[in-house]
């Protein structure tokens, strides 16, 4: 079973935000998760709640587009 999520229901939230939100209320990290936005997917493969769970969106300082990189709690 995957979990769908419309990333129109969480405006300002990242892939990877809505995914710790989902482990913290108990999801399993191995459950499947699709994004989209309406009816258009955003990625072309789902992926584990854990996968998104562990990355973070950097915006670039320079013009560049914005990447992924690993995870780091700021607690």
């Amino acid at each position: 079973m995957v979990v769908v999520v419309d990333l129109g229901n969480y405006p300002g939230k990242s892939c990877c935000g809505i995914a710790r939100q989902m482990l913290k209320a108990g999801h399993s990290p191995d459950k499947l998760i699709h994004f989209k936005r309406g009816k258009t997917p955003i990625w072309t493969k789902d992926s584990p709640i854990s996968y998104w769970a562990g990355l973070d969106v950097k915006e670039s300082q320079d013009g560049r587009w914005m990447r992924f990189v690993k995870y780091e709690p700021k607690d």
